[in-house]
């Protein structure tokens, strides 16, 4: 609970999921009786128990070694069985807590039915998924040592299951490969056979015998991993030494010029290459902002290759730009803002204020990284595109497609610093980001593209300014001919979203810049009247 990006990743995104895809498929009924969302509700339930207990357990026992906590318990009275029973078993209060909202929102706001004949069968299946996923999260921590490893893993894990595992995406029109490639892993038996308890049609026994015998493999190989491989002392740093030796060589045979003041321009050169230095030493933000988009590239087009063209344009071609959009805007919106608001939660932006180093250039520093990163995004996404997928894209387009780049990655970029500006805690920034971010992509034709959604929702999504990033970059990049969309109007509406951050951002800078209004003078009785005599230190101290 201490911990915001967690309970989003467990708690919230199943359960928005579930209203997003309620809301966008209309929740229509099935042989006139069941409703659509009996369907994949008990997915959404099985991904909320994998991020429980796997994500969490995973990433919070990797942290607790890497800080030398496990070590320590180690010499106290309390036996490590039962600390880490402890540690899975608030994973699973999590997972049952995530599976009852779930369960209750889907009944209550989506017509979904129980029923009592199937419960033992959805009981056993639910401890069952939670046994081995737990298993699991124990085993990874025992292959991998760093603890921002082991987290980044675990989320992309999961996710990336996702798409092959019938919860994000599922059909019986799927190719072959791409559904055998799901069968080897335990997301897709488990969410199976949590299916299989909700499924009114099916007319045999509710127990999936099958599924539940590969889940209750991988349970055994995890928990063999851990029992031979988990170590309870901290991952010794690799280079110590060698940094050791390196410092002082440069100490001793390096001699130090007075070289002036450097120029603003190589300021703001030195502070976007900090800023990104940043973003790569951080595998999370390398994994989302990056690495996901460019598999979903390689990906998607290769699934729904058949489907019919968006708006006129092929799949390939739109989720191409898309998916530029999203890592750009993951970058640009949730990891520069996350950085922006640790450093100040360290006091680092305080302390800068002290310095000759103007805060323009500070501000253009993360501003820049933003641009760097979201190109190479960009680029790669569409020469995957390209690559695997055979699209083309017009010369005369670039600069187009570069205008509407740099205007969208800078809107972003800005109101990522506003969410700064507004949400005062450094470690809620990343799941309040993700809180809008990822529900913005749903309405903005990033991963629901070509769905025909309710009027509101709709509307919601052209109000707001990702969906016209989407929209300008898919018309930028295909061409009039393919995609004739007013590009002046998105960039319009990115222009008026950018310059009102810009807005909220100098109002509340001025606001912070401004000195303190001055104290009220003392009155007579006062401190000031009576001041306190303290005695002088003798000589001796």
């Amino acid at each position: 609970w201490r911990t915001p990006l967690a309970a989003f990743f467990t708690l919230v995104l199943p359960l928005m999921f579930l209203v997003l895809v309620g809301l966008a498929t209309g929740n229509q009924l099935i042989d006139g009786r069941i409703r659509v969302a009996q369907f994949f509700t008990p997915a959404l339930c099985a991904f909320g128990v994998a991020m429980a207990t796997f994500t969490l357990p995973a990433t919070s026992l990797a942290q607790a070694r890497e800080q030398g906590i496990l070590k320590r318990l180690r010499g106290t009275p309390l036996p490590a069985s039962v600390y880490l029973v402890g540690r899975l078993g608030s994973a699973v209060v999590v997972a049952l807590l995530s599976v009852v909202l779930l369960v209750a929102v889907a009944v209550v706001g989506f017509g979904v039915e129980i029923y009592a004949a199937t419960l033992p069968a959805a009981a056993v299946t639910l401890l069952l998924g939670i046994t081995t996923f737990g298993a699991l999260a124990f085993a990874l921590v025992a292959l991998v040592g760093r603890a921002t490893t082991v987290q980044t893993v675990a989320n992309g894990a999961v996710i990336i299951l996702g798409f092959v595992s019938d919860i994000f995406i599922s059909g019986d029109g799927l190719p072959g490969w791409f559904q055998r490639l799901g069968d080897l892993f335990p997301l897709k038996h488990f969410v199976n056979a949590l299916a299989v308890a909700f499924d009114p049609f099916r007319e045999v026994s509710p127990w999936a015998w099958d599924h539940l015998g590969v889940m209750a493999a991988w349970a055994v190989a995890g928990a063999a991993v851990a029992t031979r491989r988990f170590t309870w002392h901290p991952p010794v740093a690799r280079g110590a030494g060698a940094t050791r030796h390196r410092a002082g060589v440069l100490a001793g045979g390096w001699t130090v010029r007075d070289t002036g003041r450097p120029s603003a321009p190589r300021l703001l050169v030195t502070q976007v290459r900090y800023a990104t230095r940043a973003t790569w030493r951080d595998v999370g933000s390398v994994f989302f902002a990056i690495a996901m988009p460019v598999l979903l590239v390689m990906l998607l087009p290769a699934v729904f290759g058949d489907a019919p063209a968006v708006d006129g344009v092929p799949i390939a071609a739109w989720i191409a730009p898309a998916m530029a959009v999203y890592g750009t805007a993951v970058h640009a919106f949730a990891n520069v803002s996350e950085q922006a608001a640790s450093a100040r939660d360290s006091g680092a932006e305080k302390r800068l204020r002290g310095t000759p180093l103007p805060a323009w250039i500070h501000l253009g520093g993360r501003l820049g990284s933003a641009l760097v990163v979201g190109a190479l995004i960009t680029l790669v996404s569409l020469a995957v595109a390209a690559g695997m997928h055979g699209e083309r894209y017009p010369a005369r387009q670039l600069p187009l497609l570069v205008a509407v780049f740099v205007v969208g990655t800078v809107t972003t970029t800005v109101l990522g610093l506003v969410l700064v500006a507004l949400v005062r805690s450094a470690r809620a920034v990343p799941a309040v980001a993700l809180g809008i971010l990822l529900p913005l992509s749903f309405l903005s034709d990033i991963f629901l593209f070509g769905a025909a959604m309710p009027v509101a929702l709709d509307t919601v999504g052209w109000v707001l300014p990702l969906r016209h990033f989407v929209h300008a970059m898919v018309g930028a990049s295909a061409g009039p001919e393919v995609f004739p969309t007013s590009i002046p109007g998105h960039l319009a509406v990115l222009v008026a979203w950018g310059a009102a951050g810009a807005l909220v951002l100098a109002v509340r800078g001025r606001r912070e810049a401004s000195p303190p209004s001055p104290a009220s003078p003392p009155d007579a009785d006062g401190p000031a009247a009576h001041p306190v005599r303290t005695r002088e230190p003798s000589p001796a101290g």
